[in-house]
């Protein structure tokens, strides 16, 4: 298997140790370049035709969802089914088998996981915080004795570009007018933060705020069997 990995920052970089640690070909890709990338690192405009080549291009959460290159390998996917596009929390999804638990939402995604690790920490030990806090969730997986739980801080960008993936416990902080110029209207942001919901089952936990649009969201996870927590006015 030979992969692509586009956007050689701190998550890239966290995805070429992963695999090569697998024993993977890998070969990165970055339009800019920076600190910390390495000789065989590509520098320069990404060209479809070469990436079509991969069988899997990994995306980092930097890399536009609208970039020409990405919108012409989605393309090409749909088509032919090549190249698979991922993104670390896919990688992450594929090996960790323990409790995950995720936070998402406009603002305090950072403050609220890491009170949540050292809560648990402070209960009873084992857990790891990882994801836009801390180290990046992959290193994790690196570790000779991983944790049965991670509490993972994921943004809008990570969750749109990712396959949905089960999550036992799972939190919607709240949701503003924010980064539209990326996701293009308010309805294609919700729908982003939503995925974080899309596979719990029954008896995995979820917390929304109490506003009317996210009613249809707590009527289908109550319908699945998911213990549903509101919070806010009237709550």
């Amino acid at each position: 298997m030979r992969c692509a990995i586009l956007g050689m920052g701190v998550t890239g970089q966290s995805m070429a140790r992963h695999l090569r640690a697998q024993g993977i070909d890998c070969r990165g890709f970055d339009e800019r370049g920076g600190a910390g990338m390495t000789a065989d690192v590509t520098i320069g405009p990404f060209d479809a035709d070469l990436l079509a080549g991969f069988d899997r291009v990994l995306l980092s959460p930097g890399i536009a969802w609208d970039h020409p290159v990405l919108q012409e390998l989605r393309a090409r996917h749909e088509a032919s089914g090549r190249p698979e596009l991922l993104s670390d929390l896919d990688l992450f999804g594929e090996q960790y088998r323990g409790r995950l638990l995720a936070v998402t939402g406009t603002n305090g995604k950072t403050t609220v996981s890491h009170l949540l690790g050292v809560l648990l920490e402070t209960l009873d030990g084992g857990v790891e915080v990882a994801g836009n806090i801390g180290q990046p969730m992959l290193d994790l997986l690196s570790e000779r004795h991983l944790s049965p739980r991670v509490v993972l801080e994921l943004s809008s960008f990570q969750l749109q570009r990712s396959r949905p993936l089960h999550v036992d416990w799972a939190a919607l902080l709240n949701l503003q007018e924010d980064h539209l110029d990326h996701h293009g209207s308010a309805e294609a942001y919700l729908e982003a933060k939503q995925r974080l919901f899309r596979c719990q089952r029954e008896g995995d936990y979820a917390l929304l705020p109490r506003e009317e649009r996210f009613d249809a969201l707590a009527g289908e996870l109550a319908a699945r069997g998911v213990v549903v927590r509101r919070f806010g006015e009237g709550a």
